[in-house]
């Protein structure tokens, strides 16, 4: 690839392709968000942005569910939020300059454009401290362009799409994709979309995760343990293949002996990883940044009940207000379809699982006690999330619907949110507050492989 001009998107996870990026010249890589279980196959994990942390390698973040989905404000608002939350798990955080790419991948014609509008714009609103922009055909990308709702453009491969052999022709995108090809990255071959800049060494809002530090106790991989043994000069190099074979094991007790820590191939974070990143010159980030990510997330929920005309005693009156301004409100079905997914996911992310004992609880986690402890541990954070969720978008069905008159009786004054919502956030709080505590402790259960 060219250096400082190409990079590429890809479906699949990267851990095995990581420690050859940089030999390959690849400038960036794309990986993609979806709040759809269907679609899970594809997400980024925080093991995975890691690794390219440790690696150095620019990411910037796909938001798509299934091709026709991201239409009418109240998926750009579910979807945002949803992004919100995730996005700093990943370590691409607010305020750093990351650009979301939120996809219409599909021939759009002008019919279509009032509900994709409606969704970018609520989608952007949702995501406060991050630019917006647009993978889709040319004549798309140039009405968001148009309308200001994008701050960048991303041509789709689809070449014969509406308007964008004009786009490609007049240098109207920021970036345009390729047809899939087969590369060799890492001494393995790997089908991607190369992804190429109109203009060399542009800013297209990549970010190497977490600016290029790890966060403290976070699981590390294979290939993160291979890198910065790599890194910290390990010879000859690891092959960083996510294989924890003999040679791995061999260099993780001869790091360990350098430092005069017992011989095992076991990873400790509280004497081997510190010394092991400090020589990678790998910075280690404080727990405590979980926290603001935390309060971030309040905020963008309370931005949604805003936009929902929740706020301020509008309750449902005031969602029905909101929603009968959406230029497609969706139809119960389709609100029950898009809360089970959305939640569903969030469940599978947040509450993976444990072995079938329980390590003691901790005082944050046992500190209402532990009978409450055991019932709530491993399910706080997706209970306060997906209730957080699920409140923010239940706030915003119309209130002359079947749902909103059932909701209507089951919250006759104050509205769904005034009260329920401040619990689910301080559930979430407890639930991060505690799974740093279990890093901190070396109890949290390791990644799926």
């Amino acid at each position: 690839m060219a250096s400082n001009t190409t990079g590429f998107d890809a479906c699949v996870p990267l851990s095995p392709y990581v420690g050859g990026l940089s030999a390959a010249h690849v400038a960036f890589v794309g990986r993609y968000v979806a709040s759809d279980p269907e679609e899970a196959w594809k997400i980024i994990t925080p093991s995975e942005a890691i690794e390219l942390a440790i690696a150095g390698v620019p990411l910037f973040p796909i938001f798509e569910n299934q091709e026709t989905s991201q239409s009418g404000s109240s998926a750009g608002n579910i979807d945002g939020t949803y992004a919100a939350a995730y996005l700093p798990t990943i370590g691409l955080l607010p305020n750093s300059g990351v650009t979301v790419y939120y996809c219409e991948d599909f021939d759009v014609q002008a019919g279509d454009m009032p509900n994709i509008s409606a969704a970018f714009k609520a989608f952007g609103t949702a995501l406060p401290g991050y630019s917006i922009g647009v993978y889709s055909c040319g004549f798309c990308n140039g009405q968001l362009g148009t309308q200001g709702l994008v701050a960048r453009k991303w041509i789709s491969g689809s070449t014969r799409y509406n308007g964008t052999p004009q786009a490609t022709a007049a240098g109207d995108y920021d970036m345009i994709q390729s047809v899939p090809s087969n590369i060799t990255v890492n001494n393995r071959v790997i089908n991607v979309d190369v992804d190429t800049l109109r203009v060399a060494n542009a800013d297209i809002g990549a970010r190497v995760p977490w600016g290029g530090a790890i966060p403290q106790n976070a699981p590390l991989s294979v290939v993160a343990i291979q890198l910065l043994l790599n890194k910290a000069g390990q010879n000859p190099p690891l092959d960083t293949d996510d294989v924890s074979g003999s040679l791995t094991k061999a260099a993780i007790i001869a790091s360990k002996q350098k430092y005069g820590l017992p011989p095992d191939s076991s990873i400790d974070w509280t004497n081997w990883v510190p010394r092991l990143c400090r020589d990678a010159g790998v910075t280690i980030l404080s727990p405590a940044i979980a926290a603001p990510a935390i309060d971030a997330l309040t905020a963008r929920i309370a931005r949604l009940e805003r936009t929902a005309g929740v706020a301020g005693g509008g309750g449902i009156a005031g969602a029905a207000a909101g929603a009968a301004a959406d230029v497609q409100a969706p139809n119960n079905a389709q609100l029950a379809d898009q809360l089970q997914k959305n939640n569903d996911l969030l469940a599978k992310l947040t509450a993976p699982g444990s072995a079938n004992t329980s390590p003691p609880l901790g005082q944050v986690n046992g500190a209402l006690g532990d009978t409450l402890g055991n019932i709530l541990d491993g399910k706080k954070t997706a209970i306060g999330l997906i209730g957080s969720l699920l409140t923010a978008e239940l706030s915003q069905v119309p209130q002359g619907t079947g749902l909103g008159q059932v909701l209507e009786h089951l919250t006759p004054s104050g509205g769904l949110s005034q009260y329920a919502l401040p619990l689910f956030l301080a559930m979430a709080g407890w639930g991060t507050l505690g799974k740093l505590e279990k890093w901190s402790q070396g109890t949290a259960p390791p990644p799926a492989k």
